[in-house]
């Protein structure tokens, strides 16, 4: 029963996990689009988070068919929740700084400059996350 509880809270996790990166990506890929470019603090997060969303969601299938046992889960506890913590991190700051289309002239213009002045927080966040997608991405 414990380790049925336990597999539940993982699947869990990881799916919250996987939503909260496919909105990166998401926000990411939109613009791109838009603009042809992304902040080259972000090219390395925009390559890697498919990657590791692609590795979560077979995690996430082994758990549900019962192919990660209990320890196996505990170990990539920690890993989950730095790249969770660091992802909502990123996910925050692009909410701050990426227009979207509905955006007024002002509101874009006003997102360019704060993202010129949050450049360094771009690069603190990407930093963190590289790690820990490399980690993922071995699952």
């Amino acid at each position: 029963m414990v380790e049925a509880m336990a597999a539940v809270s993982f699947v869990s996790a990881v799916a919250g996990l996987i939503d909260i990166s496919c909105r990166v990506v998401n926000r990411l890929n939109g613009f791109h689009s838009a603009t042809q470019e992304v902040p080259d603090a972000f090219r390395h997060i925009k390559a890697q988070v498919p990657i590791a969303i692609d590795s979560l969601r077979r995690t996430q299938a082994d758990a549900l068919a019962g192919g990660v046992d209990l320890e196996t889960q505990n170990a990539l506890k920690p890993t989950m929740e730095g790249c969770k913590s660091v992802i909502q991190r990123m996910d925050k700051i692009l909410g701050k700084i990426l227009p979207v289309e509905t955006d007024s002239f002002w509101k874009k213009t006003t997102k360019v400059i704060r993202s010129l002045r949050q450049e360094r927080e771009i690069e603190i966040a990407a930093a963190g996350a590289a790690p820990l997608l490399s980690r993922s991405n071995s699952t």
